[in-house]
């Protein structure tokens, strides 16, 4: 078992609640395991990730399982209506956005779409068992498959 965070915050948190398991303070793009776990969960993180990242992280997590592991995150949801408010909010700003991209309130959100997640999903080699939306989250748990 291993805990790992960006912030140092949440890593004193997970800490103070399970002292017997190790943290890493690291992004999820420095994630640094290889063949280590047979899963890995992820869970209100990656609408932190900005896109061009999304590839990047998945493949960590894909380096970090064993074959055949599996991985469960979940990734927000926002209606349609709140998205092209913030997206056309952020072109008057002049951010460069990708519609699902929300930053115009000083943070930062990335939405995508369903079928943007299973396509990164399928390029880092995933399956998706399920997908299931639920609580302001779309969950889905997947398989590493071989390369």
């Amino acid at each position: 078992m291993q805990g790992t965070d960006q912030s140092q915050q949440m890593l004193n948190r997970a800490h103070s609640k399970f002292p017997g398991v190790p943290v890493l303070h690291v992004g999820l793009q420095e994630l640094p395991f290889v063949d280590r776990f047979d899963a890995v969960i992820c869970m209100d993180a990656m609408e932190n990730i900005f896109p061009e990242d999304w590839p990047i992280v998945l493949n960590n997590f894909a380096r970090a399982l064993h074959e055949h592991g599996l991985l469960y995150l979940t990734v927000e949801l926002e209606s349609d209506e709140e998205l092209q408010i913030a997206y056309e909010a952020g072109k008057r700003l002049g951010l460069p956005l990708l519609y699902g991209e929300y930053a115009h309130h000083g943070g930062y959100h990335y939405y995508p779409t369903n079928k943007q997640v299973r396509d990164c999903l399928h390029a880092a080699h995933f399956t998706v068992l399920e997908a299931i939306e639920g609580d302001g989250y779309r969950h889905y748990v997947t398989r590493k498959e071989t390369g």
